[in-house]
């Protein structure tokens, strides 16, 4: 069996490295071992704890992160006739389960202490073999696992600090960072909104079987990526989340506000973070999700 890994490592963005195991060997294997390996940075920098980054937001003010965690699902792809092929993900009991993976980069040192000492960059799963073209994924978690019980449910979904309790559901992306006029920091919280999470309560409540259950949400919230002309052998993909907030004013808060972004429809300071996602916001069309791309 022959043994091929290719590896692309970037000076900007997020690096999803893609790492090939077995598909060399004549054909003899019909799936291909994938990994992806995720590299954030802000305005360029590599993501670190107790690390300070300069030149964030509209102030261009001087931060350190807090935390910053997300989760993907759905990744498929492309291959050069349009087709989508499904990446099955290794099911390894702790940061992968279903089609769902966990991305965490604090690791509860300096700045982050907030957090616990685990990371996890990579994604891991197989393809069947072809000539891929193209990448897509959803940021976000799928409707029917974002709103179990995070107390009883397997990992990586019984993140504590992933869950909201006042939406029964995740939050999608948590980036946080300290601000020069805020003493609890700036925090991007991404997930759905206007969920039926009362009416849920009242089930929990009287113990019902349809307990753990959300007809639907306002606002869903998850963030489709379609990057074309894309070949894992020799593409990555960049995020660069100092990109995510440069249109915020990260050294204030818009009164009578969640701190930070928390995905309110009615929050000024969400609107060019969610126009970067290619999200609405209240009468706020959406814009053309620019966060991730090809590099």
């Amino acid at each position: 069996m022959t043994f091929i890994r290719v590896t692309k490592l970037l000076l900007s963005g997020l690096t999803f490295s893609f790492s090939c195991i077995g598909c060399g060997g004549g054909g003899s294997s019909s799936s291909t071992e994938i990994e992806l390996r995720f590299s954030p940075k802000i305005n360029g920098v590599p993501f670190a704890c107790g690390k300070a980054f300069s030149g964030v937001g509209s102030t261009l003010a001087t931060v350190s992160p807090i935390d910053l965690r997300f989760y993907v699902s759905n990744i498929r792809l492309v291959d050069s006739t349009g087709a989508e092929l499904p990446l099955n993900l290794l099911q390894d009991g702790r940061w992968q389960y279903q089609d769902v993976a966990k991305l965490d980069f604090e690791d509860g040192s300096g700045s982050c202490s907030e957090g616990d000492p685990e990371v996890n960059t990579i994604v891991r799963g197989s393809v069947s073999q072809g000539d891929y073209v193209g990448l897509r994924f959803t940021l976000g978690i799928p409707f029917d696992l974002d709103h179990i019980d995070a107390s009883t449910a397997p990992a990586p979904l019984n993140d504590s600090a992933m869950f909201w309790n006042w939406t029964f559901g995740y939050k999608f992306l948590k980036f946080d960072f300290s601000s020069p006029g805020l003493p609890d920091g700036f925090r991007v919280h991404i997930g759905s909104t206007e969920c039926d999470s009362v009416a849920l309560r009242l089930q929990q409540l009287l113990h019902s079987d349809h307990a753990g259950t959300v007809a639907s949400c306002g606002h869903p919230n998850t963030v489709e990526v379609s990057i074309p002309d894309f070949d894992p052998t020799s593409h990555a993909v960049g995020m660069d989340l100092g990109s995510l907030v440069s249109g915020v004013n990260v050294n204030q808060n818009v009164p009578q506000t969640a701190p930070g972004c928390m995905s309110e429809q009615n929050d000024p300071d969400c609107i060019p973070i969610f126009q970067k996602l290619g999200l609405t916001l209240g009468e706020t069309p959406a814009g053309v999700e620019k966060l991730f791309y090809r590099e």
